[in-house]
């Protein structure tokens, strides 16, 4: 090769500096040696051997316009050899957190200019920290690496080598990463990812009261991809993974330009799966997050049994006949299967009347260990003395109640007393099955 007999006459040549043409401005000369050279011209990785192996000082050179060998190469986008960069990185390993003239370190601008994601994936593992790095105009190397078409292995490890650049808005498009990615259309498993950043809500708080816990770092990724129903299997996919009270704060969370909740303005499908997480067990939507009546071993909820089929992880015990429209249910919601098991043997065992007992349409058992509580019991949304006082009270302050509806709980204490059982909890919330006369 004609540079390897040129070097190997022991001339100065690999370090002596590239003098000016005439012919060429001084403002455009860029200068340098001859490894700037060779860079800038894409050489390929046996050029580049020849030329560190007799200057290898040459690698820490910058031209006249700021930029390392390294930096030159790699502007060079999809023709890079991987050879060359390994060549310059050994002989100089610091410049792998040098920047140029425009700011960017060699990772910035490898993915700038589209290298081979096997250059990406060397310079990354030579120098993680650099994920870290913005660009000269303050770019993030993630939002580089979605926009120019890394694929997901190398875009997934600077999410996790740093994270927080999930939910910084990107300076040039004023555009979060996830919106970035959804308008690339990215694989659905980035999208995951990048959602579990950026979500309203903790997955790893798994306590009832969950749903009121929200980030304070949400920055609207979650509304962004329930927006328009290209990414709805992520949505389904995520939703499945939460906790009731997780999903309720997912579908509850305002939108960005106004006070409506995220339910109300998504796009149908993945409206629909909202809808459904936001129902114990796909099935039993609660009319109200606070519980009518509670104690340590039981909450009690008004709600709607609506006509789906259950999700996973979701047993079901006994379920009766229900019509094609949501039905208006008491809901009992315990941690123990004695007192589901109690509810359904009681009415079987001693033939209590729907008369006067609440009939049972459906109990549910979450097959998860780390679900609370367990057990979802529906049964018949009578009238109980505390329903007629509230309303009575709402028309007339010095209202009483009838007694024929005082009559008719006594009925139903005396039908449970005929077959052998005491009520054991009698208060006005639900001493028995009081329908209207």
């Amino acid at each position: 090769m004609a540079l390897r007999f040129l070097l190997d006459q022991d001339l100065p040549l690999a370090s002596s500096a590239i003098q000016k043409p005439k012919e060429i401005p001084a403002k455009e000369f860029l200068g340098g040696l001859p490894i700037h050279c060779a860079c800038r011209s894409g050489a390929s990785s046996e050029i580049t051997d020849v030329l560190l192996s007799k200057s290898g000082a040459s690698a820490k050179m910058k031209d006249f316009q700021g930029n390392l060998p390294i930096h030159s190469l790699l502007k060079h986008g999809n023709s890079v050899d991987i050879g060359g960069v390994k060549a310059l990185f050994k002989a100089y390993s610091a410049s792998l957190k040098k920047r140029n003239s425009d700011g960017d370190i060699p990772l910035i601008i490898a993915l700038k200019y589209g290298v081979k994601s096997d250059i990406i994936e060397y310079l990354f593992q030579a120098h993680p920290e650099a994920a870290e790095e913005k660009s000269g105009d303050g770019r993030s190397p993630l939002v580089l690496a979605i926009e120019n078409g890394c694929d997901d292995a190398a875009v997934l490890k600077m999410l996790e080598q740093s994270p927080a650049y999930a939910t910084t808005i990107d300076e040039k498009t004023r555009l979060l990463p996830i919106e970035i990615a959804t308008n690339h259309h990215r694989s659905p498993q980035l999208i995951h990812y990048l959602l579990l950043e950026d979500l309203p809500v903790d997955l790893a708080d798994r306590s009832p009261a969950a749903w009121s816990n929200y980030r304070s770092s949400y920055q609207h990724s979650w509304e962004h991809v329930v927006s328009n129903d290209e990414y709805s299997e992520v949505v389904s996919n995520l939703l499945q993974a939460c906790t009731h009270a997780q999903r309720i704060a997912l579908g509850k969370a305002s939108c960005r330009m106004n006070e409506k909740r995220l339910v109300d303005e998504a796009a149908p499908n993945c409206k629909r799966a909202l809808v459904v997480g936001m129902r114990l067990f796909g099935i039993i939507e609660l009319t109200d997050i606070a519980p009518a009546f509670a104690t340590d071993r039981t909450s009690i909820y008004y709600g709607l049994k609506h006509p789906e089929a259950p999700v996973e992880g979701v047993s079901v015990v006994f379920e009766g006949e229900v019509g094609e429209t949501p039905l208006p249910v008491i809901v009992k919601l315990t941690p123990y299967r004695e007192l589901m098991e109690r509810e359904l043997s009681a009415r079987h065992d001693y033939q209590l009347s729907g008369e006067y007992v609440p009939q049972i349409y459906s109990v549910h058992h979450s097959k998860e260990q780390s679900s609370s509580p367990a057990y979802c019991i529906s049964m018949e949304q009578g009238l109980t003395l505390e329903n007629i006082w509230l309303e009575l009270k709402g028309k007339d302050t010095n209202a009483r109640i009838p007694v024929e509806d005082i009559r008719q709980i006594a009925k139903a204490l005396l039908h449970m007393h005929d077959k052998g059982l005491v009520h054991g909890d009698f208060g006005s919330h639900n001493v028995g099955n009081v329908s209207e006369p």
